[in-house]
């Protein structure tokens, strides 16, 4: 998936829902809490280091995660989060609405991401995007003025091959 197809195509048309560093290290940090606990480590050790793991600048490079963060699903989270077209803001739905992803390649049957807008005068307002194991919506960092570039990148990001847009989850498929 990654060396071949849209993200190798410098004409390719895609949308990337780029989560935070706080949000992975988020998520990471509860990932592993739970594979310590359930290794018998006690709830506040294992938290403790998780989150020393998780802050690691060399977390992906770090063989000891390796157990917790297999390649395979790693893949699948980073696919997730890719669209295969273009989405800015302002042509986001009201209703939340189901789209697939570039996951959907491996897993045709799986539902995607719902996403939704808030539109107000003149622009979107707020904007959201959940994944199917995700409680609660993440939300799009909408930018300060939707007519000028945003220096720290938030939303409607134009590139090349595609759009960016800030969010503060990471997005799970299952």
């Amino acid at each position: 998936l990654f060396r071949s197809g849209a993200l190798s195509n410098i004409g390719a048309n895609l949308t990337v829902f780029a989560p935070t560093d706080a949000a992975f290290q988020g998520t990471i940090t509860a990932l592993v809490t739970q594979v310590l606990i359930g290794l018998g480590v006690p709830p506040a050790t294992a938290a403790a280091q998780a989150a020393a793991l998780a802050s690691s600048p060399t977390i992906f490079s770090n063989p000891n995660l390796y157990p917790y963060l297999p390649a395979e699903s790693v893949k699948g989270i980073l696919v997730y989060h890719l669209l295969g077209s273009r989405a800015f803001t302002n042509n986001l739905p009201t209703d939340p609405t189901a789209f697939p992803t570039l996951l959907n390649g491996a897993i045709p049957a799986h539902p995607g991401l719902t996403i939704q807008a808030t539109f107000g005068v003149p622009f979107v307002t707020g904007a959201t995007v959940k994944g199917l194991a995700n409680p609660a919506p993440a939300n799009i960092v909408i930018n300060a003025s939707p007519l000028l570039p945003d220096p720290v990148g938030s939303s409607d990001q134009h590139y090349l091959n595609g759009v960016i847009h800030k969010i503060d989850q990471v997005l799970l498929p299952q």
